[in-house]
């Protein structure tokens, strides 16, 4: 009951990025979904008005308590590290894994990813992100819920694009879990990666899916046979 009033919300807990004595630092604070936000000449992004929150903050966390004596540290920090962790995108992911140790990097379960970033700097915490999640070996779920790959919606391309920015996660998650293609079960891509800002959407949303996890599985070395494609 306890670590319920001071280290959880039923909401899943989402982090973003700010700007601190020139330092990038996560912190819990709104998440928005990409769409919410519109692009200005002058003012780069900004929010529209009245967008919901993904997952909105319900409860104020109480991080000291682990601080009190070695066992409800043991206790309280896998609890705490068991939830659903949503980051606005890949940058405020960097920030957060940044400065945690492998050990705890190993306690996280679950990851969504809100948007991925395009251009510049944003476009480098892609790769740099997801190599610093290597180290969370035990995730049950990772969810990328943006378009990784804005100018494709073929499932080859956008599986290339993933496997450049997370070969060192996906290659160390199925070291760790006894295959090599491990993490493509744990993977699920918003769908809206395959269809063309102009073209219909696919008939078959699924085949799209399944394309894109054969050439992942490809990339990761495991050769897919005609029964297996099925």
């Amino acid at each position: 009951m306890i670590y319920d009033m001071t280290l959880a919300d039923a909401n899943g807990i989402s982090i973003t990025v700010c700007q601190s004595g020139y330092r990038r630092v996560a912190h819990r604070g709104p998440v928005y979904p990409p769409e919410s936000y519109e692009r200005r000449i002058y003012r780069g992004r900004s929010l529209k008005d009245n967008q919901a929150e993904v997952c909105p903050i319900s409860t104020s966390f109480v991080p000291a308590l682990l601080a009190v004596n070695k066992q409800i540290n043991a206790e309280a920090i896998n609890y705490l590290y068991g939830h659903d962790f949503v980051f606005e995108n890949t940058t405020a992911l960097h920030s957060f894994l940044a400065p945690m140790g492998p050990r705890n990097q190993q306690r996280l379960s679950s990851i969504e990813i809100m948007a991925w970033g395009n251009s510049g700097e944003a476009k480098g915490h892609n790769y740099s992100g997801l190599t610093l999640l290597a180290g969370a070996t035990n995730l049950k779920s990772l969810r990328i819920t943006c378009d990784v790959s804005y100018w494709s919606n073929q499932p080859g391309r956008i599986a290339a694009r993933v496997f450049r920015d997370g070969h060192w996660f996906f290659e160390a998650y199925g070291a760790a879990n006894g295959r090599k293609d491990a993490a493509v079960d744990i993977l699920e891509l918003d769908k809206s990666n395959f269809v063309h800002w102009y073209r219909a959407q696919p008939t078959d949303m699924s085949v799209s899916v399944e394309r894109f996890k054969v050439s992942l599985r490809g990339l990761l070395g495991v050769k897919m046979t005609g029964k297996s494609r099925k």
